[in-house]
């Protein structure tokens, strides 16, 4: 059904003031899922650094309406409260006007039914100023770090692919097609680095939402609940720390390129830590084994956040932080933990898969990094291992 003139123009006062005048739910608005492949929300699960599927869905109280705010391609509404009836007079033939005089008390979620891809142009849904956010030059590209490429010192983007500067409603920031989503990671792309690999004085997370590639409705379950649901295919070097790395430490051999000393590290932000061979591909499998990735979800109203600081200084980054920051959580938050894991076909595979999230840099001020010992192909024995238990 489509919205009126009028009912239009107040459906947009209503979105842009519900942060500051919302009522402050008893309870969770929505009920939100994390959906991985096995084990329920507490269970550490293990997976690939790459290539699983993640689903997150919000389920709306029993009962509650859904609107379509424009015909054809435009948002849906799922209302989960309208104390004042407002939101509901909005479809009415021929609105009294009477509701221009209260505030606001809507509390909604309104995805876009889409489906996205890097490098593929959307135009038919979304929100526009967000799809606009998550081109790279605009904010959505991956985080860039000084890196020393053929003995030059460049800008080094990592991360998975986000498409460039096609408007491909996929990048770093919130959802254009579900912008109340928030969802954050504590390891990898998602910390918040300077240039210089470097964590600020106060922690901060990107908002992954935006990297997620379709958004789907569905009706009423057998209990009259209807739900919003968003996922993708993990991309690899989604989720996998971020490496920088200097393999040639100390000084060469007669042939100039050849170092035999062992190798500096630093992982998301960490402090210098020396690897216990000369290059980085040996150990890489050891230093991946057992990462544990916390991947965090919510919904909140209000001007969706692309990045979130921690407000309260507890060294994390979570839903308090962002009532903190101004925005009203409208669900439950839900976290799940997992281990990564790249060795089905040996320690390998993991190296190649996540060169993405690996920085070349001069940890030693020898003004080198790279080493020709391991270059040569040779990274020790790939071999099958069985993941962990």
């Amino acid at each position: 059904m489509k919205v009126s003139t009028y009912g239009h123009a107040l459906a947009s006062a209503i979105s842009s003031l519900l942060v500051s005048h919302a009522v402050i739910a008893a309870q969770p608005w929505y009920e939100l899922q994390i959906m991985l492949p096995s084990g329920p929300n507490a269970q550490v699960t293990t997976q690939l650094t790459g290539g699983w599927p993640l689903v997150i869905r919000a389920m709306a109280p029993t009962g509650v309406p859904t609107y379509s705010l424009d015909e054809g391609s435009g948002p849906l509404a799922v209302v989960a409260s309208d104390p004042s009836g407002c939101f509901d007079a909005l479809f009415s033939t021929d609105p009294s006007g009477a509701c221009l005089s209260e505030a606001p008390d809507e509390v909604y979620t309104s995805p876009w039914i889409d489906l996205d891809a890097p490098g593929r142009e959307d135009l038919s849904t979304g929100d526009r100023n967000l799809i606009m956010a998550l081109v790279d030059s605009e904010g959505g590209g991956g985080p860039v770090f000084f890196g020393l490429v053929g003995g030059i010192t460049t800008g080094v983007t990592a991360g998975p692919d986000t498409g460039g500067e096609i408007r491909d409603g996929y990048g770093y920031g919130a959802n254009d097609d579900w912008p109340q989503l928030v969802l954050l990671s504590n390891r990898g792309v998602g910390i918040v680095l300077d240039e210089r690999f470097n964590r600020g004085p106060t922690e901060q997370r990107r908002n992954l939402a935006g990297l997620l590639e379709w958004v789907a409705y569905e009706l009423a379950d057998a209990k009259s609940r209807s739900a919003v649901s968003s996922g993708t295919i993990v991309p690899y070097a989604l989720f996998s720390p971020l490496v920088m790395i200097d393999e040639a430490v100390g000084q060469p051999d007669v042939s100039g390129d050849a170092y035999i000393q062992n190798f500096k590290f630093r992982i998301d932000g960490g402090p210098v830590r020396s690897g216990s061979y000369g290059c980085l591909h040996p150990q890489y499998f050891e230093l991946l084994y057992g990462t544990e990735v916390e991947l965090r979800a919510f919904l909140v109203s209000g001007p969706p956040p692309s990045v979130l600081a921690d407000m309260d200084g507890d060294s994390d980054v979570d839903a308090a932080d962002a009532e903190l920051s101004g925005l009203q959580v409208i669900s439950s938050e839900r976290t799940v933990r997992f281990r990564l894991w790249d060795g089905t076909r040996g320690a390998s595979d993991a190296f190649f898969h996540d060169q993405a999230n690996r920085i070349y840099a001069d940890l030693d001020a020898n003004g080198a990094a790279n080493n020709r010992l391991c270059d040569s192909g040779d990274i020790g024995p790939g071999r099958v291992r069985p993941p962990p238990r």
